[in-house]
């Protein structure tokens, strides 16, 4: 891969969990780092209780600057916020995978 390749802007939000007075846990995102990545969507359709399902699992390639990554943050790309499902090193921990699913956009990052 050459690094010309990542020629789209994404945003990464980390998570926060806090206990409500209630005792519910409360996850609140936070924009975090914003970088370059390359984007390969990757959606495909499956049956689910009888109706064609569109999956809109996308791929994002990053050079593998950020320590602290994890599956609990999500990814915002063109408007669009992402679930991480996998993250995952390739060409010597040089960059790294990240395999992310579509979220529901009504409220993409706070829900």
């Amino acid at each position: 891969m050459q690094i010309g390749e990542l020629n789209k802007i994404v945003t990464l939000y980390t998570v926060t969990t806090t206990t409500l007075d209630s005792g519910q846990k409360n996850e609140v995102f936070t924009e975090g780092l914003t970088l370059f990545a390359k984007y390969m969507p990757k959606g495909s359709e499956i049956y689910q209780a009888g109706q064609k399902v569109a999956l809109l699992d996308d791929v994002f390639v990053i050079h593998n600057v950020i320590t602290d990554l994890d599956k609990r943050m999500r990814l915002l790309y063109n408007g669009n916020a992402y679930d991480i499902k996998a993250i995952i090193p390739i060409e010597d921990d040089f960059y790294l995978e990240i395999m992310a699913e579509t979220r529901d956009n009504s409220n993409p990052i706070l829900t």
